[in-house]
């Protein structure tokens, strides 16, 4: 029912007013214009859209202009306003550039510290490497030291015996 969604809209847009959560604002009024659309009363529709736009457009929204900026590029085109239609097109195709531009960016930032992360790792793979090398090095040292350490002591010992057989 137009009246009761037409209520609840309102009301949403005076909560989140009195709550001055803009982002569901903007969404509130962007909800009343669709309403508006569906029942072909293009002035009320014009009017909230572009509230919803200038809300958008004041709390830094990019994907919130996107939508209302079509929204208004579609209204206009249905009611013939050819002018009005390609300037709000070209609003929304200079938004969606600029969406994929920032989500090029992101992409390239993430594959940027993907590869900061695997060169990381490459360093603690060497490093962990190293360790294990000096590991070993150390042990097979001590392993000769006392394998000396016990030909020595067996030396001494068979020499200290004939010593004593011969005295």
């Amino acid at each position: 029912d137009f009246g009761t969604a037409k209520k609840y809209y309102n009301e949403s847009i005076q909560v989140n007013k009195d709550l001055n959560n803009l982002s569901y604002l903007a969404e509130s009024y962007i909800a009343l214009t669709n309403l508006f659309k569906k029942t072909g009363q293009i002035d009320s529709c014009l009017y909230y859209a572009k509230i919803g736009l200038s809300i958008y457009r004041k709390n830094g929204e990019p994907q919130g202009l996107l939508t209302a900026s079509k929204l208004i590029s579609s209204v206009y085109r249905e009611s013939k306003n050819v002018d009005s239609a390609f300037a709000y097109q070209s609003m929304t195709l200079l938004l969606a550039d600029s969406l994929n531009l920032t989500e090029k960016i992101k992409q390239l930032e993430n594959i940027g510290f993907s590869e900061q992360l695997y060169a990381q790792q490459l360093v603690e793979q060497e490093v962990a490497y190293n360790n294990r090398i000096r590991t070993y090095a150390m042990l097979t040292f001590s392993g000769v030291l006392l394998l000396i350490g016990i030909f020595l002591f067996r030396n001494i010992r068979q020499k200290k015996r004939v010593n004593e057989l011969l005295h």
